[in-house]
């Protein structure tokens, strides 16, 4: 492996140049020529040893390299990351080995970034900094880790908790969080976690009243609410999508009705049209329309839904035909 020491190339060849005596200056300007020449394609702003291999994080840092007992920057190259890169490493906790993802402590930098930020890592690892979700994903993805979280109290005190699985995906599923693993959690840690899709917040809607605040706390304080995008049916929350269609002044308020893509009643509307016109929409949601290819392609594929089709015959009689699977495909 390679453990790396920062200083320059030049100042160690100086150095033992300074120490020769002239009894044998000539012996070792012969070796400090070879040296030269031998480390001359090498930075000088490194000086290598041991076998050409880089730890993988910080625990391999630890382990592998001698002089690598304190904590402090070190540089590592993750299974299948392209390059090495520096990362701080904690060695006073525990029993050391600790990658460091994250230390905010001052508000000296902005962590109001932008998303290609938060990909490629911002800050200082001496001070404040995000090591990045790109090299967190290759991080995460060749062992299995564990992550802590320490905090620190408006009053000074001091707490953390951990989970014992960590891992991300990479940028092509946009670094979803795949898995943090079990909480552990002492009793004296002052956190309360709230339940999958529930953040901490002062009111929810529901599937019956989207623009409803309800707020399961009686002192007014903030609780565990459906986080944003999702809506309470009953006792847990749904994703928007999955409460339906309402309409107000339905059944005394807001009832349930199931979504239409087209009417074509009499001919007040003109459906012989262009392609864009039906990538759009077009038409009176109240008469005759159709709904727009984009908005139905979105529609069908969040979820497997079933097509009716109603039709009337020129004496007037009604009937409909019934698909059990509607998909719609965007134009490629």
């Amino acid at each position: 492996m390679l453990c790396i020491v920062r200083f320059t190339a030049y100042a160690v060849i100086l150095l033992i140049s300074l120490t020769t005596k002239n009894a044998v200056s000539q012996e070792l300007n012969t070796q400090q020529t070879l040296l030269e020449d031998k480390y001359s394609k090498i930075p000088q702003s490194y000086f290598f040893y041991r076998q050409s291999e880089f730890p993988v994080d910080c625990y391999d840092a630890m382990h592998q390299c001698s002089s690598s007992v304190d904590s402090g920057v070190y540089l590592i190259k993750p299974a299948g990351y392209p390059e090495p890169f520096e990362v701080y490493c904690d060695n006073s906790l525990e029993n050391g080995g600790w990658t460091v993802l994250q230390r905010r402590l001052d508000g000296s930098i902005d962590f109001n970034r932008k998303w290609e930020e938060y990909e490629a890592g911002f800050g200082f690892l001496s001070n404040e900094f995000w090591l990045g979700n790109d090299r967190i994903a290759y991080l995460t993805n060749q062992r299995t880790y564990q992550l802590r979280i320490e905090m620190t109290k408006a009053d000074g005190s001091m707490f953390n908790l951990s989970y014992d699985d960590l891992r991300i995906s990479d940028g092509y599923s946009n670094y979803k969080l795949v898995s943090v693993g079990q909480a552990n959690l002492t009793s004296d840690v002052p956190i309360t976690l709230c339940p999958t899709n529930k953040v901490f917040g002062n009111c929810e809607g529901s599937c019956a009243d989207p623009d409803g605040c309800t707020n399961n706390s009686s002192s007014g304080s903030t609780t565990c609410v459906c986080a944003s995008g999702y809506l309470m049916d009953g006792d847990t929350c749904q994703p928007v999508q999955e409460c339906g269609c309402y309409l107000s002044g339905a059944n005394g308020g807001r009832g349930k009705v199931l979504p239409v893509f087209k009417r074509h009643i009499d001919g007040s509307q003109d459906f012989f049209l262009y392609w864009d016109d039906y990538k759009q929409g077009f038409g009176n949601l109240t008469n005759n329309f159709w709904l727009g290819n984009d908005k139905i392609h979105s529609f069908t594929n969040q979820r497997r839904y079933q097509l009716r089709v109603d039709l009337v015959n020129s004496n007037g009689v009604p009937y409909f035909a019934k698909y059990d699977f509607f998909s719609h495909q965007r134009r490629k």
